[in-house]
């Protein structure tokens, strides 16, 4: 998958998944997001979730929405930002998109999600805008057991 405002390029690691350092806003982002995609119906029984960040403020949140390989990006919801600031003010340029194979499920994507991601890409620019913080860099998996008949569980969230 060739993404537009992501430059560097991705590579998923499950080795990510169990490490001690967790994200700022990102369990509480993704309990709200993982209620959209489960009534959204586009949701496996236990999935991915990643965040990455990258020193030009460039930004990448995934959801797993096929089963297979979980390193691999074409099994994912794509969402992209890039960041800047302009007189102090932090602007994202964003957009989404998932693999060819899986164009069908872009016609579930409830029209919240993507406002809620950007919401998610804004806040976290705003925590480290100061010039010294802007080449933070994040890289973090999230493993999700959705049980259907109650509210999904997530693990901790880690860098």
């Amino acid at each position: 998958m060739k993404l537009s405002l992501y430059t560097d390029e991705v590579l998923l690691d499950k080795n990510k998944i169990n490490n001690e350092r967790s994200i700022l806003y990102l369990n509480h982002f993704l309990g709200k997001l993982i209620n959209q995609v489960v009534d959204a119906g586009i949701c496996l029984e236990d999935a991915i979730y990643f965040y990455k960040r990258n020193k030009k403020g460039e930004s990448i949140l995934g959801i797993q929405i096929a089963e297979g390989d979980i390193e691999n990006l074409t099994n994912y919801l794509v969402f992209e930002c890039r960041s800047k600031l302009d007189n102090g003010e932090v602007k994202c340029i964003s957009g989404f998109q998932v693999d060819e194979k899986h164009d069908d499920v872009l016609f579930k994507v409830p029209y919240t999600m993507p406002h809620e991601v950007i919401h998610f890409f804004k806040k976290i620019e705003n925590l480290i805008k100061n010039p010294g913080e802007r080449e933070t860099e994040y890289d973090s998996m999230v493993s999700v057991h959705y049980n259907l008949h109650n509210k999904p569980q997530t693990q901790k969230t880690y860098k």
